[in-house]
């Protein structure tokens, strides 16, 4: 059953990261062949028999969103139709994630589909908790192909530790913040107040008023969390 579903899931899906390599691999079939509402699915997909519904669990890092529920039971009605799967989600918080989630797949709880963040690769790999998806992506992977293909089909491989393929990369949008930090009475006495500030390039012309101001200051471009800053000096 395991094989049946890394094999339907690498021929359709990219929605996740890693499928897990123990803890209930095998897992437990339910239903006679039908989806939601009795639709009737079909004996095959591709090739694999999907007779028998399939329950997966997959493991998400956050917290419960109010409409879950909804995008779950509209994902569960694609995924009866198409590949006779129902998928459950488990919801783990940034704080539990490295701790609980080894355990689970340690203590044999039924999970199959893990987010794995490249930091925890290594000891997912060798402690032998994620199943390598080299062979996977290459024989059922061609949707998953076509879309980074039109990106660049090295990002599809990103995921791997030399030949091991522990993961697929999610392919979505992202959006991040960005913040200019500088001193009030540095840009005061170099004559500019926050008004003149519009572009990026409306810097230019206060950094060079400051530096000539102050020498010994050093305009910066640093990560802190999650935003980019900006700081006129340390």
């Amino acid at each position: 059953m395991k094989k049946r579903f890394v094999s339907l899931l690498t021929a359709g899906l990219l929605a996740f990261s890693a499928l897990a390599g123990c803890g209930g691999g095998e897992g437990k079939d339910s239903g006679s062949g039908a989806g939601a509402g009795g639709t009737q699915v079909g004996t095959e997909s591709g090739g694999i028999d999907t007779s028998e519904t399939y329950e997966a669990t997959m493991v998400m890092i956050g917290s419960p969103q109010g409409d879950q529920e909804a995008v779950l039971d509209a994902i569960n009605e694609i995924l009866l139709r198409d590949i006779n799967t129902r998928l459950n989600i488990v919801m783990l918080s940034v704080g539990d994630f490295s701790t609980q989630l080894p355990l689970m797949l340690q203590g044999g709880d039924k999970v199959d589909i893990v987010p794995v963040i490249s930091g925890f690769a290594g000891s997912f790999i060798s402690n032998k908790l994620v199943i390598d998806l080299s062979d996977y992506v290459e024989q059922y992977g061609t949707n998953m192909k076509k879309v980074f293909s039109e990106i660049d089909s090295n990002l599809l491989y990103t995921g791997c530790v030399n030949d091991f393929m522990y993961g697929i990369p999610v392919y979505n949008a992202g959006a991040t913040g960005s913040t200019i930090c500088l001193r009030k009475d540095w840009l005061e006495e170099a004559g500019f107040t926050r008004e003149d500030i519009k572009t990026v390039e409306d810097l230019e012309p206060i950094y060079e008023k400051v530096q000539s101001q102050h020498p010994e200051a050093v305009m910066l471009w640093l990560n802190k969390g999650y935003e980019w800053l900006l700081l006129g000096t340390l």
